[in-house]
């Protein structure tokens, strides 16, 4: 299945730092790192933590914030490419 809970947490973080709850952004942040159960999900966490760093340092495009949020889709979708379960056929 998708993961797309990195990416609604990642929008989350970016909605808390722009509102200035750093202390929100850093925890949301703290808890992607914790469940990142594969390279791709920690990945993913740490564009959207480089995504945050941008953000705070107010050197950050809309359009570069946009790219980040896609890329960090296409990892997850790219990372969940494996095929479902094959089905029993009796011999």
């Amino acid at each position: 299945m998708l993961d797309v809970t990195f990416l609604l947490v990642g929008f989350l973080i970016l909605m808390a730092l722009q509102s200035n709850q750093l202390v929100v952004a850093a925890g949301l942040f703290v808890v992607l790192l914790a469940t990142a159960k594969s390279k791709a999900l920690l990945l993913a966490a740490l564009i959207i933590g480089g995504l945050g760093l941008l953000y705070l340092t107010n050197s950050a495009d809309p359009l570069i914030l946009i790219a980040g949020l896609l890329i960090v889709l296409v990892i997850l979708v790219r990372s969940d490419s494996s095929p479902g379960p094959q089905g029993y056929y009796p011999s």
